[in-house]
């Protein structure tokens, strides 16, 4: 069993994120893809069969007058329309539940400390919709708009180097400030711009300030974690690209090859909606080790579990 409520150091902070994916992982993502799967499935199905010939087109160069994708639009625009609509719906509900569910799944595992049943966590993310609606508004119309202009005065001074420095310190913060409101937001009843506040300021001190600043522990096992999570990530998403630039040096042209092309493109899209999908199931990492992060900054619990602990002993040497 993993104790939560804790000081971490980096390091702990990174190798409890695996241990934690080592001992709950298992019960952890066989939830996740119950609750999730369903959404991921239906989100590939239409990406792949709502959108193939465009992105064929696309990818392939298909149709003979080079404006094939302005005439499919043209003449499906019914379909496209509904296409993206329900993706876009669908890809907001799997999103929602993919910030929403390893939170209320950690919050459970910490209060409860045995394995996290599948009503239990579907009555929490049920019962705390409402919360959740409004953190999204919140992180999309007050913290994104800011985010992307930082990021964005950040890739500018990447080209008198500095930026790249920012970036590295930039990119985790926000996304640190992102998951911390969440996890306050949700393991208190206190209002989104309250647990706002605590997303910022606890990446700078934590409530009792002697006990130092946690912000480069923080910053650097964030960017550790990310790191990992994009290589993994890549992997998968590599291998379509290798099979469309293999595809194209073998056949660089494609005039008597139209069903192997058809077929191809198909194969392709599949292996890009999987990607897609195992890079969702993979940033719950990423919010695993932001869990750990907000345990660590939470020093008003750690001293209540410590003494519940001592009391307990007390009672059992009774």
């Amino acid at each position: 069993m993993i104790q939560f409520y804790k000081k971490r150091t980096l390091g702990e902070i990174v190798s409890d994120t695996f241990n934690f994916l080592k001992i709950y992982g298992k019960n952890f993502f066989k939830n996740y893809l119950v609750i999730n799967g369903l959404l991921l499935i239906l989100m590939m199905i239409l990406f792949v069969v709502g959108l193939r010939d465009i992105i064929g087109s696309f990818m392939f160069g298909e149709g003979p007058e080079g404006n094939y994708i302005e005439e499919y639009i043209t003449q499906n625009p019914v379909l496209i329309v509904a296409v993206v609509v329900l993706m876009f719906l669908i890809f907001m509900v799997a999103m929602v539940i993919n910030y929403s569910y390893p939170v209320l799944y950690i919050k459970r595992l910490s209060e409860t400390g045995g394995p996290v049943q599948l009503q239990d966590i579907l009555s929490d993310i049920k019962k705390n919709t409402g919360r959740i609606f409004i953190y999204f508004l919140g992180i999309t119309f007050i913290v994104l708009p800011f985010a992307f202009l930082v990021m964005a005065i950040s890739y500018i001074l990447i080209l008198i180097l500095i930026g790249l420095f920012l970036m590295m310190i930039v990119m985790p913060f926000i996304m640190n400030v992102i998951n911390l409101t969440l996890f306050d937001y949700l393991n208190t009843q206190k209002g989104f711009f309250s647990s706002l506040s605590y997303g910022l300021r606890s990446q700078f001190s934590y409530q009792h300030h002697r006990d130092g600043s946690p912000f480069w522990k923080y910053i650097g096992s964030t960017l550790v974690i990310y790191i990992i999570v994009q290589i993994v990530a890549s992997i998968f998403t590599t291998i379509p690209m290798i099979f469309i630039f293999g595809y194209k040096i073998i056949f660089p042209t494609y005039d008597s090859i139209e069903g192997e092309e058809s077929m191809f493109g198909l194969m392709v899209l599949i292996l890009y909606s999987i990607a897609l999908i195992i890079s969702f199931i993979i940033n719950n990492i990423i919010y695993i080790a932001t869990g750990f992060i907000y345990y660590d900054s939470r020093t008003d619990l750690h001293k209540k579990i410590d003494l519940s602990e001592i009391e307990s002993i007390g009672k059992n040497e009774d």
